[in-house]
């Protein structure tokens, strides 16, 4: 079995033979300095906030929006209560704070006009029964149309963090033949995607020396 070495053993290993021969080749330093640079973002001060992919920013983004709609239109404390956490619930029990590779809201828009009109029926339900009238719908209005700019905004956050790496999560990926060199190239030309390749786990590796990630 063949594993890739991890990159940034791999660019310390090139700066150690840089020191001890006086030169290294100049495809070799660079690869050395990109994966050295890689490795000291995934270092920085935010990295534990990472850990949760993209959900953390998500949640916040659509209880900020919660938050604004109530405050706009003076709804009851408890109302806005009640209709953020049907909101966010239902939400997480939909997938809509899973990581992604393609954030797009236009994909998100169908479940996110299901379970926003799940919530809103609720609300409107509870608050008849309990308050003796529908209360909330002019939250639940502005809700909707915040939800969206909010998440557009949070996508783009993630897509400019990502491109920069500043979130990339560590791949391996499985196989060592052309499929996976390609998987590993588009990978490497497309950092948006959040995903920075390792190198390749296989048995017997197809033309290893053509691997675009470090062996």
């Amino acid at each position: 079995m063949t594993i890739s070495l991890h990159p940034t053993q791999h660019a310390r290993t090139a700066v150690q033979d840089s020191r001890k021969t006086g030169q290294v080749p100049a495809k070799e330093l660079a690869r050395s300095v990109h994966h050295e640079t890689l490795f000291k973002s995934r270092q920085r001060w935010w990295s534990p906030l990472l850990r949760g992919g993209i959900r953390p920013l998500l949640m916040a983004g659509d209880i900020a929006a919660c938050v604004l709609a109530a405050i706009i239109t003076h709804t009851a404390p408890a109302v806005a209560a009640v209709f953020t956490s049907l909101l966010v619930v239902f939400f997480a029990s939909g997938g809509l704070y899973k990581s992604k590779l393609a954030l797009s809201v236009l994909d998100d828009l169908p479940r996110l006009a299901r379970w926003w009109l799940i919530t809103l029926g609720l609300l409107l339900a509870g608050t008849e029964v309990i308050m003796g009238g529908a209360s909330g719908i002019a939250m639940a209005a502005i809700v909707g149309a915040a939800l969206l700019l909010f998440r557009a905004l949070s996508y783009g956050v993630v897509r400019t963090l990502r491109s920069k790496g500043a979130i990339a999560h560590s791949t391996i990926v499985l196989g060592g033949d052309a499929t996976a060199r390609d998987i590993a190239q588009k990978l490497l030309r497309n950092p948006q995607y959040g995903l920075a390749p390792l190198g390749f786990l296989d048995t017997a590796p197809e033309g290893i020396d053509a691997l675009p990630a470090p062996k």
